[in-house]
């Protein structure tokens, strides 16, 4: 296994035919920070994204082959809480395979067709470190929410959580004028 320091460079350029026909296995971590997509959706742009990408190769029983990677990304980022507008701790944890071919016309023809793997254009300069922003966009949850999350205190209106009224504060009651012009016949 080769450790990958983060050493604040992207991208992370490999050559993938090589990786996968020497099975070589790459990990590291980024600097959330560094991932300048993916900080654009997040509330906080700290903490580590710990990635490991493993290559390999597989004969075809024609006589050919296949090159597959497969990503494991584990982290944490903090997005903002749609119900209270605090930070929500969202993690990230993803596994995955994807199969390698030799360019992005053939992957867009065979992504089509193939139901176990994802299908991406290899080759001497694959991009490991934009696969690896990409995928942990995607597994970002579409909005963040705390799991138990308060409304901040005053943010549900002059009635408590329950509906009850305050103490203090006069219940609105927005139809009650229609209520009175029905009653009066208008």
């Amino acid at each position: 296994m080769e450790k990958i320091p983060d050493t604040g460079r992207l991208p992370l350029v490999i050559d993938s035919r090589e990786a996968a026909r020497t099975g070589r296995v790459l990990e590291g971590a980024f600097e959330i920070r560094r991932l300048a997509r993916l900080v654009t959706m997040l509330s906080h742009e700290g903490g580590l994204l710990a990635w490991r990408a493993a290559f390999e190769r597989k004969e075809r029983p024609d006589g050919g082959h296949d090159d597959f990677v497969h990503l494991r990304l584990d982290g944490e980022v903090s997005m903002q809480c749609v119900r209270c507008l605090g930070d929500a701790r969202i993690p990230v944890h993803l596994e995955r395979g994807f199969r390698l071919v030799a360019n992005e016309v053939q992957a867009a023809r065979e992504d089509a067709e193939e139901a176990e793997f994802d299908v991406l254009a290899g080759g001497p300069r694959f991009d490991l470190g934009e696969l690896i922003e990409d995928e942990a966009i995607m597994a970002l949850p579409p909005i963040a929410r705390h799991d138990n999350c308060d409304l901040p205190l005053g943010a549900a209106g002059p009635q408590g959580a329950a509906g009850e009224e305050m103490p203090g504060e006069e219940r609105i009651r927005p139809f009650a004028g229609l209520a009175d012009l029905k009653k009066r016949g208008h």
